[in-house]
């Protein structure tokens, strides 16, 4: 089965699972909400990366993405220096990161984990007029959105895991795809050198020697049109996918 390698976790209070517990942290009521997202990955062996100061310095935590593995769920908080509110500025970073981690590392699982979850129905459509490149990211079908949860409960991550795996599907599918086009494309560019070359030898041979047979000249064009022919098609079916 095709397993969740990496999780990244964006959140400016995730350093109180990551850190050292004391008995306030564990009553803190930020901690028993993201405790339980904690519990998920490890206790399905996931190693989680974590970015907590995006909201305080973004331009230092958008320069750490490129370092990090790849992430093939990325968990983001909605309210990025907990005032409370979602305003501009969060709604504007959070676009900004998203593309961030797309141009770095192509496709992953968005998971919007935050107490104002409601609030994504109408920043998405926000985020997306901006950078129409997260289309896929973020449709439906490729975004779990959950409220956090106070309480820790069994139930509760179970949950958590039926909704990754609905999600799996069609996230390794259009990997899969990925990897399938870039190999179609290098397969393409080697038919193509290759027929290049065997044209150019037969073109060589046919002008170098006079009175030879005309066939190497028609034998030379078939190729070169049958291998135009072949990258065309080809180049249609990678489009069609995309």
């Amino acid at each position: 089965m095709l397993k969740i390698n990496n999780a990244l976790i964006i959140d400016d209070q995730v350093n109180l699972i990551t850190d050292q517990q004391t008995a306030t942290t564990i009553n803190n009521t930020s901690y028993k909400k993201l405790i339980n997202l904690h519990n998920y990955f490890l206790n399905n062996s996931i190693p989680i990366s974590i970015i907590n100061d995006l909201g305080v310095s973004p331009g230092d935590a958008l320069d750490r993405i490129s370092s990090l593995p790849k992430p093939d769920i990325v968990v983001m908080d909605l309210d990025l220096n907990s005032d409370g509110e979602i305003g501009e500025d969060d709604i504007n970073l959070i676009g900004v990161t998203l593309k961030k981690i797309f141009e770095t590392f192509g496709e992953y699982i968005l998971f919007i984990y935050s107490s104002q979850s409601d609030e994504w129905e109408n920043i998405m459509p926000q985020i997306l007029s901006n950078n129409e490149i997260l289309t896929n990211i973020l449709d439906i079908n490729n975004t779990i959105i959950f409220e956090k949860f106070i309480e820790p409960s069994k139930a509760i991550n179970e949950q958590i895991a039926v909704e990754i795996n609905n999600k799996k599907e069609r996230y390794f599918t259009s990997m899969l795809i990925k990897v399938d086009n870039i190999i179609s494309g290098m397969w393409n560019k080697e038919i193509i050198v290759l027929s290049i070359i065997t044209s150019g030898i037969f073109l060589i041979v046919y002008f170098s020697i006079p009175n030879i047979d005309f066939s190497l000249l028609s034998l030379s064009i078939l190729i070169i049109i049958l291998t135009a022919y072949k990258f065309i098609l080809s180049n249609k079916l990678i489009l069609k996918n995309k």
